[in-house]
């Protein structure tokens, strides 16, 4: 998946990406990666910063706080829901009850 967000930043197609930068270079653009993150996955987490404040600022009194970790996307394999979990779901959050 690296290889997606290396080409992305430089501007070109994996498998251009892939032709030109060696195993050398891969390693160090993920030491990089790692200390300085590409500019989309800080956008995301500014973003979760926001909503998380936004959410903060107009939640009922005694209600837990959100964190930015809330808004963040997860990725990976969905759980299962039930229609009546997804129709409980959506009526709480439709309600303010969430």
């Amino acid at each position: 998946m690296f290889w997606h967000q290396l080409a992305a930043h430089l501007g070109m197609s994996v498998k251009r990406a892939q032709s030109e930068i060696d195993s050398a270079q891969f390693s160090h653009w993920i030491a990089y990666h790692r200390i300085e993150p590409f500019t989309v996955d800080r956008s995301e987490y500014m973003l979760a910063v926001v909503c998380s404040i936004l959410v903060n600022v107009h939640r009922k009194k005694g209600t837990t706080p959100t964190k930015p970790a809330d808004f963040l996307p997860k990725f990976g394999k969905p759980r299962k829901q039930s229609a009546k979990d997804i129709e409980t779901t959506l009526r709480a959050l439709l309600n303010g009850n969430n």
